[in-house]
């Protein structure tokens, strides 16, 4: 049947639309049942998905209202529930395994092989095939174009056409080609490892509550059995959805903060006026986190949290390790409890205010306490009363109304926070003064339900969320002894009109026991503070120095001067004019060597030896020689766009690992189809290039040690009209034609909106992985004014004047573009901003 499924699942039409109302009832219904307890219950629930005809048959219509129901989750605790022979997946009874679990467990197999199948047509038709990488056991989707294959499960186009609200379904349809394949085998007890666990699930309560999740998620590059731990709410989004809340199952609650969510509630707790934070109310209890968290760091801090459904409190319990009190309505709420004690209160906000006393607590932090019935204005004057005239409230799960009730006309009070992970181009393109008059620009206008709004009882100082020393100083003075073991720092606030992005980092530990998790002493130089979480130790010399680097690069010909002023260099770059027809006509050029190989030869050898020092590849820009090759690359830009151009800060460098297809990493090849701007920004209204992506190879590059891969302007019909941008464009068969072979310091260039990608290494190449750095140019007028504003690009004589500080600043910024693709880069941020 799951052959069948697969076969059936050809769809040349794709609806994104999400179901009609009754159509869902009827899922919902489904899913609840199979919730259900009672094996026979969810077998039939199992066996009545598949006997429902939506559309198509068991096609992309049936699949994803499946998926948009919310029954992945239950379906898998069915097939998990079942053990399984080791060698060959069969089920085995006995041992309270009974004949029901296994039918129960085959029914549920059953529904998610045809969901694979219907996920496999749609992948076939885009051109991706998916195979299990021998080493991992973990699916690699591998496009047939190109021979390519990641680890990421690429976007569906078809994906496209759903409001964007709903296109995890898409993703999550995917994913279930992943989800019962188990990882691998605990060789002293049989028990699989599987990519998602189900740990406990319940399903929507009689009065409405929504379907509650555990489940264990694979980390990704970590070994065998390394799970983060997450709890959901309502259907289960896939991997890369919203949770509730996380944790690492090793670590005590409250040891460390999982979510930037969760760490920006304590971090605007301890921005209150009062000179201590003495009672916390936290709305919503999630897994209990924040309240373990600040129990265990804020000394004698009282906290309160208040939490309707008593399923999400036990599953915080029994799951989470939350200890606490639970009260109901006998219990005294207007008095603080005891020390070190954390009471979780079953009511609603509104109800629990009227047994409050006045100016009770100094923060009050959670989910926007929304109440059946009762307007957002009543909720926030209940708030204003119970929290202190100097204390401060921190709230997500906020929309426009939410943000005017609580801000009230007064602004000054107010702070909109969001996390650097769901910061868009568009978010900082909009504070161009030009596009202001057409968004707004108030938090009313531009919150959304995941930042935190954070709102003073009296109006804070300007800098109040500044990483700086004055940030510092004034959370020492709320955790007193406390401050030498507190776990984090602010280590960034970048402010875009009325927006700021939070970004934490680990407190610095030193190998000296009486240092280990020491807030840095506040200072000058240390500019920032650092935040959650464990992380490996930061190095002991100063990345500010020239001579530490210079211990690392000096002898590969990449030293760093005192002064970083890089000298005009003496380049012709003529010969790029005769390829400004092939840009125009093909989109791309391929010229000539255009830089010495004394030069190239440095930047391979400074990369090959940061690599060896646990630094990733892009470090190389700390060097000299690397802004004396982008003095030269700036001449062959001018006159390949026509005129003066600047440098977007979004530098990167490559050093391929051979045999590393699918594998995360600071430096690997981008193997997915892809364009870097939409034509509209690359392109001029005259059909000129404004955009340029200019690439050069360091080593020499051979079809198969990873070269790039480019499609003509020829055979690209519409440049990226019909594509959303950077997603995974059309790629006509044949089209594809690699760069290769180059030698090193070879001209390659295309224009922003032109379709490229880069291959890996394969594991039998006679040449050595590639590597190479990438640049982007932009014509200055128009292409200027819409570059990323939250690091300004260069112009020629800003280049050559870096100093070690900007360029540290720059490789910082060009990490973070790319770290949807590298994976997680949060500790080489770090490391580069430690003194």
């Amino acid at each position: 049947r799951a052959r069948a499924a697969m076969s059936a699942a050809s769809p040349r039409d794709v609806d994104g639309a999400p179901p009609a109302p009754s159509l869902t009832a009827t899922l919902r219904g489904i899913a609840r049942e199979l919730g259900s307890n009672d094996a026979l219950q969810v077998a039939a629930a199992a066996t009545a998905l598949l006997e429902l005809d939506i559309g198509d048959g068991h096609g992309p219509a049936w699949a994803l209202a499946c998926v948009g129901a919310g029954v992945v989750v239950p379906l898998l605790r069915a097939v998990q529930r079942v053990p399984r022979d080791a060698h060959t997946l069969a089920p085995i009874e006995g041992d309270g395994t009974t004949e029901e679990d296994v039918r129960a467990g085959d029914e549920a197999l059953l529904v998610l092989s045809e969901l694979g199948g219907v996920a496999a047509g749609l992948l076939e038709d885009e051109g991706y095939q998916v195979e299990l990488d021998a080493d991992s056991g973990r699916a690699i989707f591998v496009d047939s174009r190109s021979g390519m294959g990641s680890a990421s499960a690429p976007v569906l186009r078809a994906s496209e056409a759903a409001p964007e609200e709903d296109r995890w379904r898409f993703a999550l349809l995917v994913e279930t080609l992943t989800l019962v394949t188990p990882l691998g085998v605990d060789a002293h007890t049989g028990r699989f490892y599987w990519s998602v666990e189900v740990i406990e699930y319940i399903g929507e309560s009689d009065d409405g509550g929504a379907e509650l999740s555990v489940i264990d998620m694979a980390v990704e590059d970590g070994d065998l059995g390394d799970v983060t731990r997450a709890l959901v709410v309502g259907p289960w989004q896939g991997s890369d959805g919203v949770v509730e809340a996380e944790k690492d199952p090793n670590e005590t609650l409250g040891e460390a903060l999982d979510s930037w969510r969760d760490a920006t509630y304590v971090t605007s707790a301890l921005m209150t006026g009062s000179t201590a934070l003495k009672r916390v109310l936290v709305c919503g209890c999630a897994c209990g986190a924040p309240a373990a968290f600040i129990r265990r760091y804020i000394p004698g801090a009282r906290v309160d949290v208040i939490e309707r459904d008593e399923r999400m409190t036990n599953l915080s319990i029994e799951y989470f390790d939350l200890e606490c009190t639970k009260c109901d309505e006998d219990v005294d709420i207007s008095s603080a409890g005891a020390e070190g004690e954390i009471r979780v209160f079953r009511e609603s906000f509104v109800k629990a205010a009227k047994r409050m006393s006045a100016e009770a607590y100094d923060a009050v932090i959670g989910h926007w306490p929304a109440c059946d019935g009762v307007d957002d204005d009543t909720i926030w004057r209940e708030i204003c009363r119970v929290t202190s005239d100097v204390g401060v409230v921190a709230f997500t799960s906020t929309n426009a109304d939410v943000a005017r009730s609580m801000i009230g006309g007064d602004e000054t009070r107010a702070r909109l926070l969001r996390d650097p992970a769901n910061v868009t181009f568009e978010d900082v393109e909009d504070e161009r003064p030009d596009k202001r008059a057409r968004t707004g620009n108030d938090i009313a206008s531009k919150v959304n339900s995941k930042d935190v709004v954070c709102c003073f009882m009296s109006s804070p100082n300007d800098d109040v969320f500044k990483a700086d020393a004055a940030w510092d100083a004034r959370v020492r003075a709320k955790l007193g002894g406390a401050a030498a073991e507190f776990p984090y720092r602010l280590a960034a606030c970048d402010t875009h009109g009325v927006m700021s992005v939070l970004d934490y980092a680990v407190a610095e530990n030193d190998d000296d026991a009486d240092n280990v998790g020491r807030i840095p002493e506040a200072d000058g130089g240390n500019a920032a503070w650092d935040a959650f979480g464990d992380a490996e130790a930061a190095p002991s010399s100063d990345v500010f120095d020239a001579d530490y680097w210079n211990g690392i690069l000096a002898a590969h010909g990449c030293s760093i001067s005192a002064h970083g002023v890089v000298a005009p260099t003496k380049t012709s770059s003529q010969s790029s004019a005769k390829h400004v027809p092939e840009l125009a006509e093909n989109g791309y050029v391929w010229g000539g060597v255009i830089v010495p190989s004394d030069e190239t030869s440095a930047l391979r050898l400074g990369i090959q030896a940061l690599v060896s020092a646990q630094w990733p590849p892009a470090c190389i820009f700390v060097s000299d020689v690397a802004w004396r090759v982008i003095d030269i690359l700036f001449a062959h830009a001018e006159v390949l766009l026509g005129g003066e151009c600047v440098l977007e800060p979004s530098v990167a460098a490559f050093k391929l690992e051979a045999a590393a297809s699918g594998k995360r990493y600071i430096g690997n090849n981008f193997g997915v189809p892809h364009r870097d701007y939409s034509l509209q920004d690359a392109v001029n209204k005259d059909g000129s290039t404004q955009i340029l992506s200019l690439w050069l190879p360091l080593n020499r590059v051979t079809e198969t040690n990873g070269c790039m891969y480019i499609v003509s302007k020829k055979d690209d019909e519409d440049g990226g009209v019909g594509d959303v941008m950077k997603s995974a464009p059309e790629v006509p068969r044949g089209s594809a034609k690699p760069l290769a072979p180059v030698d090193p310091g070879t001209l390659l260039a295309w224009a922003g909106n032109t379709i490229h990608w880069g291959s890996a290494c394969q594991a039998d190449s006679p040449n050595d992985p590639r590597v190479s750095v990438a640049f982007v140019f932009r014509k200055r007028g128009d292409a200027e004014a819409s570059a990323d504003a939250r690091c300004a690009p260069l112009t020629r004589d800003q280049a050559r004047a870096t100093t070690l500080e900007k360029r540290l600043e720059i490789i910082h910024h060009a990490i973070g573009v790319f770290e949807h693709w590298y994976g997680d880069a949060v500790d080489v941020k770090r490391r580069l901003r430690a003194h």
